[in-house]
């Protein structure tokens, strides 16, 4: 069993520039940053004995909350069912037509 750590902050792409040459110009590496008013979302586990991360963090904007739950409830393995709604089967069952709005269910796949 592992920790599970997920934390709120910024995340920033690196960035490594070439030359014609090939050899590199200049490097921005990725970082973290913890922000509680930050737009990303990081997942990892760590272990609980010697509490060194496993694995790579997963970063997800913190619009993505099916997806990062998602990974959350794969990390937890739950033996039993969870009662979070299935929202592209809802999607599903209402038609094309969410309220006043139209929505495409390919897009909630």
């Amino acid at each position: 069993m592992s920790i599970i750590c997920i934390a709120k902050g910024t995340a920033t792409i690196g960035l490594t520039t070439r030359g014609a040459d090939g050899k590199i110009i200049s490097q921005t590496p990725a970082r973290w940053e913890h922000d509680p008013d930050g737009g990303c979302v990081a997942l990892w586990t760590m272990n609980p004995e010697t509490e060194e991360q496993e694995a790579p963090a997963r970063i997800y904007g913190d619009w993505q909350a099916s997806e990062y739950l998602g990974d959350v409830l794969a990390e937890l393995k739950p033996r039993r069912k969870v009662n979070l709604p299935d929202f592209p089967a809802i999607v599903r069952g209402h038609g094309r037509r969410y309220g006043h709005l139209r929505v495409l269910p390919e897009f909630w796949l």
